[in-house]
């Protein structure tokens, strides 16, 4: 029997994953485990199907796979930030966070439940205009939104598709870090590769 694991598009797995899993496959023989890079929400339905065994997640969904029965465990956490892109007029400067507070704001659509409540609590932690936000349907389309040079995004430092020299990652001051990736699964899968595996990536990512 294979063990199916999902792992989100947009992250470097490279950092958790990869190590993780070169541990891994010292309990489990390589060939046993598929992984399958998607999208988040893709990740998440995947999991509720049970089209994956487990799937590595940002830690914000916490809360969303624990409403749908899932556990979840946070591996290591991520400092979140503002990403803008080269035709900013911030761009390769040395910017305040006041110097963002009017920006547009550009976020993601209701189909992932916890970036929305994470976008408002970065507005009211910092007091950013909640009136000047453009929402749209997918991360290519927020990536060519900021490459327009129109406005600025919340995510974390470990976002795949703004680790290039379009863009300018920068850190919120004085916050503690809220982001990052986890593990979740479901108490009813009955894969018995399942916890081996499960053990398996906390030992190694305690190690």
């Amino acid at each position: 029997k294979s063990l199916y694991i999902g792992d989100n598009s947009a992250t470097r797995s490279d950092r958790y994953l990869l190590p993780l899993m070169k541990k891994v496959e010292a309990k489990i023989p390589r060939g046993e485990i598929l992984i399958e890079k998607n999208e988040l929400i893709q990740l998440y339905h995947g999991l509720l199907e049970q089209r994956f065994d487990a799937v590595f997640f940002s830690t914000l969904g916490r809360e969303m796979f624990e409403q749908a029965g899932m556990k979840f465990q946070n591996l290591f956490e991520l400092y979140p930030g503002i990403v803008f892109s080269q035709q900013h007029r911030l761009y390769n400067k040395e910017p305040d966070i006041r110097d963002f507070l009017n920006e547009t704001i550009i976020t993601l659509d209701n189909r992932l439940p916890y970036y929305a409540p994470f976008v408002e609590k970065m507005c009211k932690k910092y007091g950013f205009n909640t009136d000047n936000i453009k929402v749209v349907e997918t991360q290519q389309t927020r990536a060519f939104e900021l490459l327009r040079g129109n406005g600025i995004s919340f995510v974390d430092e470990n976002y795949i598709y703004f680790e290039n020299e379009e863009f300018q990652f920068f850190k919120l001051p004085d916050i503690d870090p809220i982001m990052g990736i986890g593990v979740a699964w479901s108490p009813d899968n009955n894969n018995p590769l399942l916890i081996k595996f499960l053990d398996s990536v906390f030992k190694a990512y305690n190690q």
